[in-house]
């Protein structure tokens, strides 16, 4: 769930705050593949697409699955996109969806690699409410 290379990483709109907060940037076009329940199968996984888009008044976090592109879900928050995964993946494996989530973790925000990655791009110093966790060389 990291990048897969530079150009996956996006690029930080430190002028608008809601692209991050203390714990972490949202890129616009940061983007990662990750493996997941399908919510169309209840035999397989998947791979899903996350993306982060310019949502205008904010981030617009969106997924779409390998097995089912023709669903793109989105939602303002990287939790609120993957809590309708997995509500869909439970739905259709017939199961209670009570599931707690990190949407950050999900997206990979909370990997070390993703994190410093991140922390070396243009920008991360005017997101002035983010915290470093690596520090600058």
């Amino acid at each position: 769930m990291v990048p897969k290379d530079e150009n996956d990483l996006g690029t930080i709109d430190s002028e608008r705050s809601q692209f991050h907060n203390e714990r972490y940037i949202f890129p616009i076009g940061y983007t990662v593949e990750r493996t997941y329940m399908s919510m169309v199968d209840p035999n397989n996984q998947t791979t899903y697409t996350c993306k982060v888009e310019d949502g205008q008044e904010g981030p617009l976090f969106t997924l779409s699955a390998a097995d089912a592109p023709e669903i793109e879900l989105s939602a303002r928050t990287a939790t609120g996109v993957w809590a309708l995964v997995i509500k869909k993946a439970n739905e259709v494996r017939q199961k209670e969806s009570s599931n707690a989530i990190s949407g950050p973790e999900y997206y990979g925000f909370a990997h070390p690699l993703v994190i410093e990655m991140i922390e070396e791009m243009e920008g991360v110093d005017e997101c002035f409410r983010y915290k470093r966790r690596h520090k600058e060389l």
